[in-house]
């Protein structure tokens, strides 16, 4: 089942980033809403290998870009990796974790294809603003993620409690 809600999540959110997000661009900056789908499945699953799930979005990612095939893949596989070796380290029950979570993974995306475009010729422009707009899409990105995380954390609170109120 939560295979399928990834499915649905990625094919909603390509819809969606490729339509209505370029109409929410601020000077060059939009959210990545497909890293977004990604990092949050990534955060809220436990599974194990979720980072294969996370490349895949990765692949849509490719497929809706007019960058090199492969590259968001790998970035997302990476990237899908270290929230994985995170979870083991870091309490993710918490909000200001998740986001944090949320803002350094889609920063690290986002400076990747950044770098990328560079060397390989298809941007010339100059490094601080190519960074400021990796960061930018970052924090652009974690203020999408926050509603969408304190409504996952309602959901899962109301759980918590039904199942102290049956136990």
């Amino acid at each position: 089942m939560a295979v399928i809600f990834l499915i649905l999540a990625t094919y909603i959110a390509a819809v969606l980033q490729t339509t209505l997000v370029p109409a929410f661009e601020v000077r060059h900056v939009m959210p990545d809403l497909l890293s977004l789908v990604a990092i949050v499945w990534q955060l809220l699953t436990g599974w194990r290998r979720g980072f294969v799930a996370t490349a895949m979005v990765g692949l849509a990612f490719d497929l809706t870009s007019t960058g090199l095939l492969g590259v968001g893949l790998g970035l997302f596989a990476l990237v899908g990796f270290a929230v994985a070796w995170l979870r083991t380290k870091l309490d993710m029950n918490h909000l200001i974790v998740r986001l944090a979570v949320v803002w350094l993974a889609t920063t690290a995306i986002a400076i990747g294809e950044v770098v990328i475009c560079r060397l390989l010729g298809e941007t010339t422009l100059p490094w601080p603003s190519l960074a400021v707009r990796a960061v930018g899409v970052g924090v652009y990105t974690t203020g999408v993620a926050l509603p969408l995380l304190m409504v996952v954390g309602w959901l899962g609170e109301g759980r918590r409690q039904g199942a102290r109120v049956k136990g």
